[in-house]
C-alpha cells in the first residue's frame, strides 16, 4: 500500500513539473465546496490525505480530478486509494448558475460522491465578495438530510489564503485551514477539522494540487 501512495505522489509531482503555467487554486474550502472551478480547457489533479490528529497518520488517500468544460462547468472522477474503501471511483460535477461581477456574487450547483455503495451529495452554494474577503453560504444533501454550509476565505497576500467553514449536523464538522500557492501551477491546502459531535476525534486534511491546460490549449 505504501508503494501505491508513493507511486501516485510521484505521478502527481511529475505532472506538476511538466504542466505549462496555469493558475492552480482550490475549488472548495477544507470541507465545504465553493463556486470555484478549474478554468476552461484546464485540468486539475489533487492528492488528498485525511486522518485523525490523535493517530498522527493519514488513513484516507484520495486522488481528486477535475476538467473544465466550457466557461461554466467542470466534471471529474475522484479515486479513493484508502485500504478499506468500498468504492474506488466517484464522479463529481459543478455548474455555474449565476455570475455577476458587478454585484460581486456567484451561485453554483454541483454533486459529489456519485458511485457504487454511496449516496450522492448534491449541493447549491453561493459566494459574495466583501472587500478582500469572500463569504460562502450553501446547502447540501447528506444521507438524505439537508445540511447548511457556511464559510469564508481571506487572502493575506498573493500566495497565502486563510479559510474556515462549518456544516451543520452531528455527522459533519467545522474546519480552519490555509492555502499556499507554491507556483503558478502548484498549490498546497492544509487544515484541521473539528467534529460537531462531542467525543469524535479532531482531524487533519492536506491537499496537494496542480493544474494545467489540455487539448493543446495555452493559458
Amino acid at each position: 500500500m505504501l508503494f501505491r501512495y508513493l507511486r501516485v505522489s510521484f505521478c502527481v509531482l511529475t505532472a506538476c513539473c511538466l504542466v505549462p503555467s496555469v493558475s492552480a487554486c482550490y475549488s472548495g474550502l477544507v470541507i465545504m465546496p465553493t463556486v470555484d472551478r478549474v478554468g476552461e480547457n484546464t485540468y486539475s489533479l489533487e492528492y488528498q490525505m485525511d486522518g485523525s490528529i490523535s493517530g498522527r497518520r493519514a488513513d484516507t488517500h484520495i486522488l481528486n480530478t477535475q476538467v473544465g468544460l466550457g466557461s461554466r462547468a467542470e466534471i471529474g472522477v475522484d479515486f479513493d486509494l484508502s485500504d478499506r474503501a468500498e468504492t474506488r471511483a466517484m464522479l463529481n460535477a459543478k455548474l455555474t448558475l449565476v455570475s455577476s461581477p458587478k454585484q460581486k456574487y456567484e451561485v453554483a450547483a454541483g454533486v459529489y460522491n456519485v458511485g457504487r455503495h454511496l449516496k450522492a451529495c448534491p449541493y447549491v452554494v453561493g459566494a459574495h465578495n466583501c472587500c478582500d474577503s469572500r463569504l460562502h453560504l450553501g446547502i447540501v444533501k447528506i444521507e438524505n438530510k439537508a445540511r447548511w454550509m457556511i464559510g469564508a476565505d481571506h487572502p493575506l497576500n498573493e500566495r497565502v489564503t486563510l479559510m474556515a467553514d462549518w456544516t451543520n449536523g452531528n455527522e459533519n464538522a467545522a474546519s480552519v485551514g490555509m492555502n499556499y500557492v507554491i507556483s503558478d501551477s502548484v498549490s498546497l491546502l492544509a487544515g484541521v477539522y473539528l467534529p460537531n459531535a462531542s467525543g469524535e476525534d479532531e482531524g487533519f486534511s492536506v491537499h496537494f494540487c496542480c493544474a494545467g491546460p489540455f487539448r493543446g490549449s495555452g493559458k
